[in-house]
């Protein structure tokens, strides 16, 4: 394995990938300063990215991290996580392949750059944490939190929402697209001040949503389309 240091992560990989991950770390530190600012939160310690090479060793570290029975089924689609010990853990974009993020050779540049905005999207919760730790709060609601990464990360920009989804959908889903839609138009439509109330009290981001944010979201997408703009 080796290692390599930026201004904002440490990476552990193979050395066959050289060339990827210097490529993922200057473009993670000139994403960083933008996130860190976002939350008001300026990490004293670096994250550290550790990039598994196979889509089998990278299930085993995630039922061990997250202290999961030997035989749960990891979803095909999990391909990044953090647990509670804030390392990051990366599948190698090499075994895409036994994911459902496979893609063909023509598809290499374009799934170059979904794996550095999926590194950014694991970056986004490692900030959080340290957002909650600072704040001395632990909310971690999915769609909150997801949201915030998908967002902060600009992973699904420009991408179709197909439905909007219902409050138990939101609740209970687990559509990024969807999650990245309610996430932009909280950020873009209300102060921050209310924001970080919803990430620091989890009875006031109930209410919140259920009682304005879901039904002027829904309402705001009805009437411009379903394009990210």
């Amino acid at each position: 394995m080796s290692s390599k240091e930026c201004k904002y992560a440490i990476f552990n990989y193979n050395e066959s990938e050289e060339q990827l991950i210097s490529e993922c770390a200057k473009y993670l530190d000139s994403m960083a300063p933008e996130i860190c600012s976002f939350f008001q939160v300026f990490p004293q310690e670096k994250a550290t990215i550790n990039i598994i090479q196979t889509k089998k060793q990278f299930d085993d570290e995630y039922r061990k991290q997250l202290n999961l029975d030997e035989d749960y089924q990891v979803a095909k689609w999990v391909i990044g996580f953090v647990p509670k010990n804030k390392q990051i853990f990366m599948l190698s974009i090499g075994d895409y392949k036994n994911t459902s993020h496979a893609f063909s050779p023509e598809q290499a540049v374009k799934m170059t750059e979904y794996f550095k905005k999926t590194i950014v999207h694991e970056f986004v919760h490692f900030v959080h944490d340290q957002f909650n730790k600072a704040h001395g709060c632990c909310n971690k609601t999915t769609w909150l939190a997801e949201g915030l990464a998908t967002y902060l990360s600009h992973q699904h920009d420009g991408e179709e929402l197909r439905s909007f989804p219902s409050k138990e959908q939101v609740l209970q889903g687990h559509s990024y697209v969807q999650f990245n839609y309610l996430v932009k138009f909280l950020i873009e439509n209300y102060n921050k001040d209310v924001l970080f109330s919803m990430l620091e009290n989890g009875a006031y981001m109930r209410a919140f949503f259920e009682n304005e944010l879901y039904d002027k979201a829904k309402s705001f997408y009805g009437k411009t389309g379903n394009k990210v703009v």
